[in-house]
């Protein structure tokens, strides 16, 4: 499976199935344990249902030409075990790379996972030796050795360190899902936002219309100057995990607009690490940049805040997507969104 469908699929999953996941990691394997921790955190509050064929600018005042894909999905089609299947490839423990191997490590009671390759000037002070144990996917032979941890220069330890395996002289960042900052203020200093992350200027935002289509409007041009300038006005917010708001059963908190951004120091092996900002109608925002979900509630006033800017400063496409039988309008569904076309 390519990983522009895995994503697809993830978008599908419901409540329902990611506290299956988060059962089913229980039981399972540390590496599947992991990588259900990422699908999940992703899939937990993202609203998409897929790619129309056409875009048109939002040009106020213009009649467009109308293009529609339909597409029929399900919820119970996978289960996120069976797409975890599909990310790992059997082959020879010599062959695999360092973070195929040792995909995680154990530091004071927490777990780190490896991401890419970093450069041996970031590194800082050592501050641990640890022993480490791998496990193969497929055969599940246990493999052992020993590894340096480093400072990650500009992280906190908390959030990200560098580990050096004795197989390798290389340095590989290593995050901590677990990391639990004070506030948003915290959460972004923790992650090193203001030099490291990347900000591709894409948003997406998505509303039902009363027949049931979905709009998707894709806005480009949004700057890491005014990301982080909008940051800054909720730096003292306190920071949630992801399943403390979904443990608030408020049908209402699901995202309707998605911010992407990178972390280009942690990606994973096959290139830059993309993760979103979401916002929910009932004022949250959350991020899965350390894989497992960080929310911030900002409140109503600031989602709109949000919203209001990408209207009025950003160029927008949208997509309109006609509903296959299966699907089901939410029940905070309204046609409120960007002004469409005017006759």
């Amino acid at each position: 499976m390519k990983s522009e469908e895995l994503l697809d699929k993830m978008d599908l999953i419901d409540e329902k199935t990611v506290q299956e996941a988060l059962d089913y990691g229980a039981s399972g394997s540390r590496k599947k344990k992991v990588l259900i921790s990422v699908l999940a955190a992703a899939a937990a509050l993202i609203l998409t249902v897929g790619t129309a064929v056409g875009v048109r600018q939002i040009v106020k005042g213009r009649v467009w030409e109308e293009k529609y894909e339909t597409r029929y999905v399900s919820n119970d089609a996978e289960t996120v075990a069976e797409l975890t299947d599909e990310l790992l490839v059997n082959k020879p423990w010599e062959e695999m790379t360092m973070p195929e191997r040792y995909n995680e490590i154990s530091w004071r009671g927490l777990f780190y996972s490896i991401r890419t390759i970093i450069s041996p000037e970031r590194a800082g002070e050592k501050i641990a030796d640890i022993d480490v144990t791998g496990t193969h996917p497929f055969t599940g032979e246990e493999h052992t050795t020993t590894a340096e941890i480093y400072h990650f220069n500009g992280y906190d330890d908390n959030a990200a360190v560098l580990v050096r395996f004795a197989e390798s002289p290389e340095y590989f960042a290593a995050v901590c899902p677990a990391y639990k900052p004070a506030t948003l203020g915290d959460y972004l200093a923790g992650i090193n936002a203001e030099e490291a992350l990347l900000v591709p200027g894409i948003v997406e935002y998505v509303y039902y219309d009363s027949s049931n289509n979905v709009h998707r409007i894709t806005f480009e041009g949004l700057t890491k100057e005014w990301l982080m300038s909008y940051f800054a006005k909720y730096a003292k917010v306190p920071a949630e995990t992801l399943m403390e708001i979904l443990q608030k059963d408020n049908a209402n908190n699901i995202s309707y607009m998605s911010c992407r951004v990178a972390e280009e120091e942690f990606s994973r092996e096959n290139g830059i690490f993309y993760a979103n900002f979401w916002f929910t109608k009932t004022g949250y925002m959350a991020t899965n940049i350390l894989d497992a979900g960080h929310a911030f509630y900002v409140g109503e006033e600031g989602v709109k805040e949000f919203e209001n800017y990408l209207k009025d400063n950003l160029k927008g496409y949208e997509d309109i997507v006609r509903p296959g039988p299966d699907i089901k309008t939410p029940e905070t569904a309204e046609e409120n969104g960007v002004e469409t076309a005017v006759d």
